[in-house]
């Protein structure tokens, strides 16, 4: 007689780097029940994240963009989450109706995570104090919050310390080639640049970014501009205010080919967003260029890192939208530069 297995159903639809946060409380999951299926839900823009994910049975994805009253997008997830008879499903979108109502009614024996009303009363166990009021109240990394929501769920607890993203086969040997046509088959260390943010309280400044270029070029090092096509038209203007010529493949990777490009990589440097935490989940040392954010909530986990960002008092005020943006204005190509160095002293001195 075949063994059973448990089904687990976890819903994210969120973006990249909140789906990389998930990581290590997929892998609590996968040590607390190592035979069970873990399928997890996502925002189809995000689900390469979780692609080549060992510890995912299934990654079910679909897109975001219709609003929840489009009942026949809605309707028809719903029917294919049911038809899986989940034991479990657990929401760690608390803010979001859709991932309520998919959660809720999913037809799994126990419903729970964050959730808000009305839809609190689909759910078996629920946690109903949004995520911004629990990082108020007791700041910790967004990973551990998602692990207390485990915890709570009945999960046993197990340690975590790392972002997880696998590659694969075919992007590996797709960045091996990328690297080798745009001539980076040399010894110069080369320095991932991440530039651009979705939120303009994140994005450092097109000077900023060309004369950091200019000083990596002058001190024998290789600055290679990545971005998405969103992102080309900002890193084109970078690349036209450096006056080292740098090379940019914004817009032509695909997010599995970032992330094997960025494990090539000596360093990154990154503005918070998804690509920083791609490149921590590769475990490359990161100068996080970090402003708003709450440090200690969002940091880059699994890598060597340092922060850096303009000299200002109000630091980590965690707006998406600021009058006063000297935190980024004001942090200079040669500070940055000189985290750079001090990051690859730090680690060489491991070695």
């Amino acid at each position: 007689m075949m063994a059973y297995k448990m089904k687990i159903l976890l819903v994210d639809l969120l973006y990249i780097g909140d789906l990389l946060f998930l990581t290590p409380a997929i892998r609590v999951l996968s040590n607390a029940y190592p035979h069970a299926e873990i399928d997890v839900l996502v925002n189809s823009m995000s689900a390469p994240v979780l692609q080549h994910n060992p510890l995912i049975h299934r990654v079910i994805s679909f897109s975001t963009k219709p609003r929840i009253d489009t009942p026949q997008t809605l309707f028809s997830v719903l029917r294919e989450l049911r038809r899986e008879h989940y034991d479990l499903a657990i929401s760690f979108h608390g803010g979001n109706e859709r991932a309520a109502i998919l959660t809720g009614l999913s037809g799994a024996k126990r419903r729970g995570g964050f959730v808000k009303p009305p839809f609190h009363h689909l759910f078996t166990r629920k946690i109903t104090t949004p995520v911004n009021d629990l990082i108020v109240q007791a700041p910790k990394h967004v990973t551990e919050i998602y692990i207390d929501l485990l915890s709570a769920m009945g999960v046993p607890h197990s340690s975590h310390n790392a972002l997880e993203m696998w590659p694969g086969d075919e992007a590996i040997h797709n960045a091996e080639q990328m690297w080798a046509d745009i001539g980076l088959s040399g010894k110069q260390p080369v320095i991932g640049i991440v530039s651009n943010a979705s939120f303009a309280a994140k994005k450092w400044t097109i000077a900023g970014n060309a004369k950091l270029c200019d000083l990596l070029t002058q001190a024998g090092m290789t600055p290679l501009l990545f971005g998405s096509p969103a992102d080309q038209e900002f890193v084109e203007a970078i690349c036209k205010a450096s006056s080292s010529n740098p090379i940019s493949l914004a817009g032509r990777t695909s997010l599995l080919q970032l992330a094997a490009l960025m494990r090539r990589c000596a360093l990154i440097v990154a503005v918070d967003t998804g690509p920083c935490h791609i490149a921590a989940s590769q475990h490359v040392p990161i100068v996080a260029i970090y402003s708003r954010t709450i440090r200690q909530v969002y940091a880059p986990l699994g890598t060597e890192y340092l922060f850096v960002a303009g000299d200002v008092s109000c630091l980590e005020c965690n707006k998406s939208e600021c009058d006063d943006m000297r935190c980024m204005t004001e942090l200079s190509a040669e500070r940055v530069f000189q985290s750079v160095q001090e990051l690859q002293a730090h680690i060489a001195s491991f070695r």
